[in-house]
């Protein structure tokens, strides 16, 4: 009998030691997950996050504006009737991959949720605030029922590491405008601001479409934008030469996914093709001309692009400025901008574009 009671303690005392490591283990794992991560915490060392982490399937980037040093708001193009989050904080640290943290964003006080958020721009002078503009298309459900589309003034807010989206107003877009797919807003030396969209252009049975720039004076007092000084000019045009050689009859070419217009007012744009959502993917970002915020026609393309990269493999649909942690490495490398992609099946990827590099004599 004692021999019994003795084995039985020996088992009993496994099963709880046993017990308490699991708990242990998984109370660690919960501890690291992607959702519960505090955007104001540091990031984990590479050594820290598990394999399983690393190869997950991050969300699109459809739309992404500088926030602060190293962190980035980016849209999401989730449809009608999605329940997912269509804003989220992306940090991104040398030491370990980007880290996405949802914006819970309160769209009570609006007409709906957003549909096929495609573009993010700060609003110059506003701390914090940032205009999520749709696409202008229809709606997911039904693709031949039009859907009012709207520009969000969102103002972020930020508690207990936890991130907030308070919806400021509501502007309606002009019925003319149809799948925007870039933005930007600037200031003039009057306090105006300028807000530039950008339509996506296409590509039908071998011929490219270009892309139209339209550009509207905001009035945040008045909740307007008024877009009709460009719809009635010369309209502003940006075709992609770039996939020419390559495109294939059935590819969707896009001349204008995403714009970014630098410190200097420098114009860059990207351009995508998407063949299907398996690919092949293929990519351009073009410094494409410059904004003279005291002419009528404030877009000022070249006739030719200074400057294009390629990306191969890649969808571009967001492209910003470079992060204070990107701006200069130590191999000497300088980092242009940053770009996201929306790789449909594959999911999003956040990089640094860097300068070309010119081998020295």
């Amino acid at each position: 009998m004692k021999i019994k009671a003795k084995q039985w303690k020996e088992q009993l005392l496994f099963c709880i030691l046993l017990i308490s490591t699991i708990i242990v283990f998984l109370g660690t794992h919960a501890a690291r997950t992607y959702a519960d991560q505090s955007p104001d915490a540091p990031p984990a060392p590479p050594s820290q996050i598990s394999s399983y982490e690393n190869s997950s399937i991050l969300p699109d980037y459809s739309g992404m504006a500088l926030l602060e040093g190293n962190r980035f708001v980016v849209a999401h193009d989730y449809k009608l009737g999605q329940k997912e989050p269509r804003v989220s904080i992306l940090t991104a640290n040398p030491c370990c991959p980007p880290q996405l943290v949802p914006v819970q964003v309160d769209w009570s006080g609006v007409p709906r949720v957003a549909n096929d958020l495609e573009s993010v721009a700060a609003v110059p002078g506003k701390t914090l605030e940032f205009l999520l503009i749709e696409s202008g298309s229809c709606s997911g459900n039904d693709k031949y029922k039009p859907v009012p589309c709207f520009i969000f003034r969102m103002r972020l807010e930020s508690s207990n590491g936890r991130w907030r989206g308070i919806i400021k107003d509501v502007i309606e877009m002009p019925e003319y405008l149809c799948e925007v797919e870039g933005a930007a807003c600037l200031k003039n030396k009057k306090g105006d601001l300028l807000l530039i969209l950008g339509e996506r252009g296409s590509s039908k049975n071998g011929k490219i479409y270009p892309a139209r720039l339209f550009w509207g004076y905001l009035d945040l007092e008045k909740n307007t934008c008024d877009f009709s000084a460009s719809k009635s000019a010369e309209p502003v045009l940006f075709k992609t030469c770039e996939f020419d050689r390559y495109r294939l009859l059935d590819d969707d070419i896009r001349s204008c996914s995403g714009i970014y217009i630098d410190k200097k007012n420098q114009l860059w744009i990207s351009a995508a093709v998407d063949s299907a959502d398996e690919g092949p993917f293929r990519s351009t970002v073009a410094q494409t001309g410059y904004v003279d915020l005291n002419k009528k026609i404030p877009i000022r393309l070249y006739d030719k692009p200074r400057m294009v990269l390629y990306l191969n493999g890649l969808k571009v649909e967001a492209i910003a400025a470079p992060t204070l942690y990107f701006e200069q490495l130590k191999t000497g490398a300088r980092v242009l901008m940053s770009i996201g992609t929306d790789d449909e099946r594959y999911g999003g990827t956040w990089r640094p574009l860097f300068f070309p590099s010119h081998k020295k004599d």
